[in-house]
């Protein structure tokens, strides 16, 4: 059957021709499965007219097949097989086909212009509905790219300003780093001279102390040369004190005068010959030699 299904459909395939099932029983013929999708329409249009050929002549062999399936079954000892029932279906097509092909193109004028018919009707109302729908979605799609070009743009002009405003405050902060470098170097120039002023003042100060004690150790000495000396005047330690208070402005503190005193009185001693032994003098001895009260008295510079 398939020989002559090729001979009288050139071009058809062998995997279209294995879906095809001519079923006598029933006066039809039907295809395995759904075909979706055919290299063309030439080829779909093929598949369709044998299918349709081999129904009819599953029909007109009907009688011839039940007799070829009985025997079938008998040879088979009751058995049956789906494939064996289906090989014979096929080979009871094959057997009767008739060898003409005046029917081919009758029927395949029919089916073309029943196709043509479609066509006009659909193209009259479908076809236009359905491109003037894909006209609508066409003018739908450039508006949305005409909206997406506007928002580009403005992104672009909004990019730009953000470009603008970077670079601007760029500048600035360039500008900041290079005043905070040179405060840096400022700062460090002042550092460093304020480093040399306290060095300056520290040996300022000292040199100012060392002065200020060799004043007040010439002073001292002054004041403690004059003391020594009005005192061996045979003058009191306050009219001393008071004499040197009127000639300099000092009051004489209590330790100064305590340790001239002192002094004095072991210079005299030293200087004293040793007293007679008598208890009168002894004791005059004594009471001369007990230390005067201490003063309290200030040094004012």
């Amino acid at each position: 059957m398939k020989d002559k299904l090729k001979e009288l459909i050139p071009g058809l395939s062998e995997s279209a021709l294995n879906e095809i099932i001519a079923d006598p029983s029933k006066g039809q013929a039907v295809i395995k499965r759904d075909i979706t999708d055919p290299t063309d329409q030439a080829a779909a249009l093929k598949i369709y007219l044998a299918v349709q050929t081999a129904a009819q002549l599953a029909n007109h062999d009907r009688d011839t097949y039940i007799t070829d399936r009985l025997n079938t079954f008998e040879n088979n000892n009751g058995r049956t097989n789906n494939k064996l029932v289906r090989e014979d279906r096929l080979q009871a097509v094959l057997s009767n086909l008739p060898t003409g092909k005046g029917w081919l193109w009758g029927v395949l004028a029919l089916i073309l212009v029943l196709i043509l018919a479609m066509v006009w009707v659909f193209s009259r109302d479908g076809f236009m509905d359905w491109n003037h729908n894909q006209d609508d979605r066409i003018t739908a799609v450039e508006a949305r790219l005409v909206d997406h070009d506007t928002k580009l743009a403005g992104h672009d002009t909004r990019l730009g300003n953000h470009d603008k405003a970077f670079a601007t405050a760029k500048t600035v902060f360039d500008g900041h780093l290079k005043l905070i470098k040179d405060n840096r170097v400022d700062i460090k120039i002042n550092s460093d001279r304020l480093d040399d002023h306290d060095d300056d003042f520290k040996n300022l100060s000292l040199k100012v102390n060392q002065q200020a004690y060799a004043i007040r150790s010439f002073r001292s000495k002054g004041h403690e040369e004059e003391y020594k000396l009005c005192r061996n005047s045979s003058k009191s330690v306050k009219e001393c004190r008071k004499k040197i208070r009127k000639d300099h402005g000092v009051w004489l503190t209590k330790n100064s005068i305590n340790k001239w005193e002192k002094e004095n009185k072991a210079v005299a001693k030293a200087k004293k010959p040793a007293p007679a032994s008598n208890p009168t003098s002894l004791g005059d001895s004594r009471r001369t030699a007990r230390a005067r009260p201490r003063l309290e008295t200030e040094y004012i510079p």
